[in-house]
């Protein structure tokens, strides 16, 4: 049992990693969503170099393109505050 009292108040609740499939080149942009709500998540970047005609840039992608890793449990209670 894991406790995480900043979302489950003081239920004891189990956590579990899910893959969640996002829309395609959204998967930072729900990251991002899901750490304002206090959700752990991971998204594993990878960092490349690119060419466009005048340049390289430094660019980070997904390594698991369309999907982002959340630990949650979608049986417990959860306040929206």
């Amino acid at each position: 049992m894991v406790r995480n009292k900043d979302i489950y108040g003081e239920h004891n609740v189990t956590l579990h990693w899910y893959a969640l499939h996002t829309k395609h080149r959204h998967e930072k942009l729900v990251d991002a969503r899901l750490k304002v709500k206090k959700i752990d998540s991971y998204l594993p970047l990878n960092t490349v170099y690119r060419r466009w005609s005048d340049r390289y840039k430094k660019v980070e992608e997904q390594l698991f393109k369309l999907f982002c890793l959340a630990n949650c449990s979608f049986n417990a209670p959860y306040s929206h505050n």
